[in-house]
């Protein structure tokens, strides 16, 4: 996946941060056990399990 910025996840999901919005990321993961560094994290709620508990 190509690197990309906070700036422009938050004018795909029409967001707002109080963070600096040059923060770069280097992939996207929902899974917590796939997070490395430089990662930005997704959390999904589920039938199961809700990805803000983690």
């Amino acid at each position: 996946m190509a690197e990309f910025t906070l700036s422009q996840v938050l004018e795909a999901t029409q967001g707002t941060s109080a963070h600096t919005n040059n923060i770069k990321f280097l992939d996207v993961s929902t899974d917590t056990r796939t997070i490395e560094s430089g990662f930005l994290f997704v959390a999904l709620k589920g039938d199961t399990f809700d990805g803000h508990d983690f």
